[in-house]
C-alpha cells in the first residue's frame, strides 16, 4: 500500500502541533511552580525570622521571670523579717511600758 506523502505530512504536522501545545503547557506549569516555589521560600524565610524573634522574646521573658522570682523571694524574706520584728516589738512593748 503506497503512503500518501500529503497525508503523512499532515499527520506529522498535527503531531508536532500537539507536542508544541504540550510543551507550552509544561512551560506554563514550570513557570507557575517556580513562582510558587519562590513564594514558599520567601514565606519560609519570613517564618524563620519571626521564629528567631519569638525565641529571643521568650528568652527575655524567661530571664525577666527569673529576676521577678528572685525579687519576689527577697521581698518575701524582708516581709517575714519585718513581721518578726513587729511581733517582737509588740511582745516587748507591754513589758517596757510597765517599767516607766
Amino acid at each position: 500500500m503506497p503512503v500518501d506523502v500529503g497525508t503523512m505530512q499532515t499527520y506529522v504536522e498535527s503531531k508536532v502541533e500537539g507536542l508544541d501545545d504540550q510543551l507550552r503547557k509544561m512551560k506554563t506549569q514550570v513557570d507557575d511552580l517556580t513562582r510558587t516555589n519562590g513564594e514558599l521560600v520567601n514565606t519560609r524565610n519570613r517564618l524563620t525570622t519571626e521564629n528567631g524573634e519569638l525565641q529571643r522574646q521568650l528568652r527575655d521573658l524567661e530571664n525577666n521571670y527569673g529576676s521577678f522570682s528572685k525579687n519576689r523571694t527577697q521581698l518575701q524574706t524582708q516581709l517575714d523579717d519585718a513581721k518578726s520584728k513587729l511581733e517582737e516589738e509588740i511582745r516587748v512593748f507591754p513589758q517596757s511600758a510597765t517599767h516607766y
